[in-house]
């Protein structure tokens, strides 16, 4: 599998008693080497960021809002944990593997 890889975040935000709402934003991985510590740290913040981006219609300045964010939030990062751990632990064996080729 290549490195032009691309991460998709898709996430059950939680939306308003009313009705449920489907998102998902893009997260671009191809330019990071994943089998690093620091483009993990990369990817984290941008998976971060893009949990804020989709869970932001429900920031507001109430107790129950900034609460129903911030599960929002949660939820959609575990949403994703296993596809971005799946994505690390390729990158890694990846490299590994170079150390043994040619």
């Amino acid at each position: 599998m290549s490195k032009r890889f691309a991460m998709a975040l898709l996430a059950l935000v939680c939306a308003p008693a009313i009705a449920a709402e489907t998102s998902s934003i893009e997260v671009r991985v191809d330019d990071l080497n994943l089998a690093r510590p620091a483009g993990v740290a990369a990817l984290d913040r941008r998976l971060s960021q893009a949990a804020r981006s989709l869970c932001s219609h429900l920031e507001g300045r109430s107790l129950p809002e900034i609460r129903a964010a911030g599960k929002c939030r949660t939820e959609t990062l575990a949403a994703v944990q296993s596809r971005r751990d799946a994505r690390i632990a390729m990158a890694r064996s990846l490299q590994f593997a170079g150390l043994f080729a040619g």
